[in-house]
This record gives structure tokens, C-alpha cells and sequence, in this order.
């Protein structure tokens, strides 16, 4: 019986955002099914949000609890959905999420899709597509426990994303990149659009050298505009006379290799 009256509830609150039969049919809103399915393996979390004139809605979703569709309604017409994973709340503005200067890449999915929901009802799969590549660089010649007297400086052109077209957004961002344990440098970097990318090696805080990372991973034939962006593997000889470019991709594809 308790479950009968849950339903009973359910029931009335789904009939009580659509419309009578006297209504007008154009007045209706239209009920939107989101399919989150194929988040999972990439994501837990994701944050909706719709546009039509202005915003229409913004919810954040934990994936799991919704394994077979996120429901609601919506007023009818074309809407942008758009869908981000992975965004730090504070570097999210209105239009845009913005990399502060100095702070590390975040891991960002985002899905965007034109939605017609002129109909009664309307349903979209979210799609994810990554939103940064992650660079494994490495020093010839330098041993494990060995510092690097270069100071490592990433420069972009990219800062981040406009929203809600997910496009990359041009603006300077920078950071200090630190060796791990191994004395390898690991970091993520946002999608690009050229090969303005820039290493600078600073010696005793002036720079010694800068080193165009953009153009080498752009000779080596990396694709910056597809869904899945493949690891950047870099060699670097000691003093960056030298350099060994390793793209591997996302998912199973052909491993490209150049040395310039």
C-alpha cells in the first residue's frame, strides 16, 4: 500500500506540470529525457543546464542515481543543452568557465546538443567530450633523484571555455609545472586551437629559453579537434636542443612519433 500511495503521488506531480486536455495543446510544456547512460564510465557528476532566450534551467546530477533517464519538463521550442563535468565551482562564470592564472587544468567533460522541443516530448543522449590532453614530459639525461635547474613555465592562449557552445576560449593562462617523484613532469592542458603553446625554461628566475611546444604537437599530426584527445608524451633533451614527440591515443587508434 505504501508503494501504491508513492506512486499514487508521483503520478499526480507528473500531471500537474503538463497540461489538461481543455488546455492548449501549444501551450504545454514538453517533457525533456536526458539519457546519462554513457557518463558513467567517465564521470559520476554532471551539471545540466538549458538555453533557450535565456537560461531555462541548471541542475546538478549525481550520474548513478539516474541510470536509465533524467526527466523534466521544459516551455516548448529549441533549447541548447549543454553539460559540464569535472568544472571547479569557483572558475565558472556567467558565459564561461576561466582557468585562473597559475592554477592546474581541471579534468572537464562537456556535451552540448540543440534540442528540439516543440513536441510533447523530446529526448537527447549526453555525449562527453574531453576538454583537455594530458602531456607526460620527460628529460633526457637527467636522473631519477636529479632536480632540473630549469624552472618550467606553460604558457597558453587558451584559458578555458565559452559557454554554452563549449568552444575554447581565448585568453592567457600560465603555470608553473613541477617534476613528481620519478623526475617527470605530468599536467593537463585545455584543448587548443593552434600551436601558440609555449614552454619557457627560466635559469636563476630569467629565461633561458622557450621552447614552442603548440608547433611540435601540431607537426606531429595531433588532433585537436577530436572528441577523445590523446596523451602527449615529450622527450626533452637537457637543454631543449632536442625534442621527441609520442602521441598515444584516448582508445584504440595508431601511435605517432616524430623527433624535431
Amino acid at each position: 500500500m505504501k508503494y501504491l500511495r508513492t506512486a499514487a503521488i508521483w503520478a499526480a506531480c507528473l500531471l500537474g506540470s503538463a497540461c489538461s486536455i481543455k488546455e492548449a495543446r501549444e501551450l504545454c510544456p514538453c517533457r525533456l529525457d536526458i539519457l546519462l547512460e554513457e557518463c558513467l564510465p567517465l564521470t559520476r557528476e554532471v551539471t545540466l543546464s538549458a538555453w533557450s532566450d535565456g537560461r531555462v534551467f541548471t541542475q546538478a546530477l549525481t550520474v548513478a542515481d539516474y541510470p536509465e533517464v533524467y526527466s523534466r519538463w521544459v516551455p516548448k521550442g529549441k533549447l541548447r543543452l549543454t553539460a559540464l563535468s569535472g568544472v571547479r565551482e569557483e572558475a565558472c562564470q556567467e558565459g564561461e568557465w576561466i582557468l585562473p592564472r597559475g592554477s592546474a587544468c581541471d579534468s572537464i567533460w562537456t556535451c552540448t546538443a540543440e534540442v528540439d522541443c516543440r513536441g510533447e516530448t523530446s529526448s537527447v543522449i549526453i555525449m562527453l567530450k574531453q576538454q583537455f590532453a594530458t602531456v607526460h614530459l620527460s628529460i633526457n639525461d637527467l636522473a631519477p633523484d636529479e632536480e632540473y635547474p630549469y624552472r618550467l613555465i606553460l604558457r597558453s592562449q587558451v584559458d578555458g571555455l565559452s559557454l554554452p557552445d563549449c568552444q575554447p576560449h581565448e585568453g592567457e593562462w600560465s603555470r608553473t609545472i613541477l617534476q613528481n617523484r620519478e623526475g617527470r613532469y605530468v599536467f593537463r592542458i585545455p584543448r587548443q586551437q593552434d600551436g601558440s603553446l609555449k614552454l619557457d625554461m627560466l635559469l636563476e628566475g630569467r629565461k633561458a629559453d622557450s621552447f614552442p611546444v603548440g608547433e611540435h604537437i601540431l607537426k606531429s599530426g595531433y588532433d585537436w579537434t577530436a572528441d577523445r584527445l590523446a596523451d602527449i608524451y615529450i622527450g626533452m633533451d637537457y637543454g631543449g636542443a632536442e625534442t621527441h614527440i609520442r602521441i598515444e591515443p584516448w582508445e584504440n587508434g595508431n601511435v605517432y612519433e616524430s623527433i624535431i
